[in-house]
């Protein structure tokens, strides 16, 4: 499958899972995001990109001040689900495409599967 490059292609938001405004969620409306700031208000701890079909978090503070899922890291691809934890608030990004289709919905397809996978018999198909 192939993964689309344009950003209008998503659906992103992050939301605070720990720390000040625990339970916000953002809307992500352009293809790049700062980040928090350092405790002395100075500059920006990091960014959130997408370039070429992908989610990219980069430290810039060179790699103490962000961990995604635990990790330390200077730069890092995101998924849908990871934890961004910038020391005072832990984000969450979702992602989803705008074109995906539900996991529970079944195909056409699948559903012949299961009758010729299944041990009873079936009527004769007609052309039906």
């Amino acid at each position: 499958m192939r993964t689309p490059t344009d950003f209008e292609s998503y659906t992103v938001s992050l939301i605070v899972v720990a720390g000040e405004g625990e339970g916000e969620e953002t809307p992500m409306d352009r293809p790049r995001w700062r980040l928090g700031t350092r405790p002395d208000g100075d500059a920006w701890q990091g960014v959130i990109e997408f370039s070429a079909g992908r989610f990219t978090v980069s430290d810039l503070e060179g790699g103490s001040g962000i961990r995604v899922n635990g990790v330390h890291v200077e730069r890092a691809e995101l998924r849908h689900g990871d934890r961004i934890d910038l020391g005072d608030r832990v984000l969450q990004i979702l992602i989803a495409r705008r074109d995906a289709v539900p996991l529970f919905a079944p195909s056409r397809r699948e559903g012949r599967v299961q009758r010729e996978a299944s041990s009873e018999p079936s009527a004769p198909d007609h052309g039906s």
